[in-house]
């Protein structure tokens, strides 16, 4: 039997698409934060976002009136005909967001705007609004999300722990602070404060602040421009500073925090060839793009984006990334893409047979230092296995290569 599902039914599941977990909201939250203008953002949690998230703003606030329109599903101040998708900029414009927060959780709202005399407090448990009236607050916004998924069990019993959690929130709140440089940010976790950083107009200074001055130091900055519809810009590392893992790649569109295949794909495409097994390059991309170039509305959560001319941007930023350390790479004496390209990797070898000892150019012995690492490479090819080789140079303080 066919039947039409209750709407509070109907909010939950379209909530789920949101909403998947507490860096979800906080995601929402900051990008209604940015959407009003907002120069200073504050984000608290508790337990990992289970127990409590808070996001304070100093931003344009929302009319006494409209709060119970904020948290009504396809209910948006952003775009006013389906036409308008493919013209908007702001972060949000699916009226989904705060909707799928309050179907969720309980939610609290609180906000006022500058020429207002008085604020107004809307309180939503599951959906359902339990009351709305004025009350005193500073211009701007407060949304308080406690107990998320109380309502959604099977939706609460998979989160992870609450460390993993915050992990998500804090990369979530990293990211905008990225993107959004003019914007002060500051996150407190369990009462602990974990990041705060001023608004500034220095980008170098931004990603200072958010990933410290030694990651940041060895980043390179690259450019691109294509008229309107398509400038590049972001900082990159050369090859000798890969990192052992991603946290230092970070892709935006318009601002917007991204997962784009492409940008991934034509990153490491540029460094192929250079790069160590087992490191990945660091990378903040920055893409602004004619919105007509691209969709946002592939998913709820926009953070996939597709590009109409994908194979000409995969060329575009493979060729950007790779003019930041090209320079740099010739500087240190590191092949180029082109070069390596033309060494052969040498045969593997069958780990199960007996090794051919004869093939040793002579036998290993001790240097009686414990290792290697203080001698010089001439001294070290004078040395047992390396005895029959010569020494001809190093390649960007990673390689060193012998003559056989």
């Amino acid at each position: 039997m066919i039947r039409i599902l209750p709407p509070d039914v109907v909010e939950r599941i379209a909530a789920g698409e949101v909403v998947e977990r507490p860096a979800s909201v906080v995601k929402e939250l900051i990008e209604n934060s940015l959407d009003a203008h907002a120069a200073s953002i504050t984000v608290d949690i508790a337990h990992g976002g289970r127990r409590l998230i808070r996001v304070v703003d100093d931003g344009n606030g929302i009319p006494f009136d409209e709060l119970p329109l904020a948290v009504q599903r396809h209910a948006t101040s952003k775009i006013t005909s389906f036409d308008d998708i493919s013209t908007v900029r702001t972060l949000g414009f699916r009226g989904e967001g705060l909707a799928s927060v309050a179907a969720v959780s309980r939610l609290r709202i609180t906000s006022r705007r500058a020429d207002a005399e008085t604020a107004g407090e809307l309180v939503v448990h599951g959906g359902t609004v339990q009351y709305h009236r004025k009350t005193a607050h500073a211009p701007g916004t407060a949304v308080e999300v406690t107990d998320i998924f109380y309502n959604v069990p099977a939706r609460l019993k998979f989160l992870k722990s609450d460390s993993t959690e915050k992990a998500h929130i804090v990369r979530m709140v990293e990211e905008h602070a990225v993107a959004n440089p003019g914007v002060s940010f500051t996150l407190t976790v369990d009462g602990k404060r974990v990041l705060s950083v001023p608004g500034t107009q220095d980008m170098m200074r931004r990603l200072e602040d958010v990933f410290g001055k030694e990651s940041a130091s060895g980043l390179l900055p690259f450019a691109y421009r294509e008229s309107d519809r398509l400038q590049l810009q972001g900082f990159v590392s050369t090859p000798t500073r890969a990192l052992l893992n991603r946290h230092l790649q970070m892709f935006f569109v318009n601002r917007r925090p991204v997962s784009v295949k492409v940008f991934s794909q034509a990153l490491y495409d540029a460094y192929r060839d250079c790069l160590p097994v087992g490191r990945h390059p660091a990378c903040v991309l920055f893409a602004t793009a004619d919105p007509s170039e691209l969709d946002v509305n592939v998913h709820p959560t926009k953070r996939v984006v597709r590009f109409r001319r994908e194979q000409q941007l995969f060329a575009v930023v493979r060729d950007a990334v790779r003019s930041a350390f090209s320079g740099v790479v010739r500087a240190s004496g590191l092949a180029s893409a082109e070069a390596v390209a033309g060494y052969v990797a040498a045969p593997v070898v069958d780990a199960s047979r007996s090794p051919d000892t004869g093939a040793l150019p002579g036998p290993v012995v001790a240097t009686g230092s414990g290792n290697l690492r203080g001698m010089s490479p001439e001294a070290r090819a004078g040395i047992g296995m390396f005895s029959g080789y010569r020494y001809l140079g190093q390649i960007g303080s990673t390689y060193l290569v012998f003559a056989v």
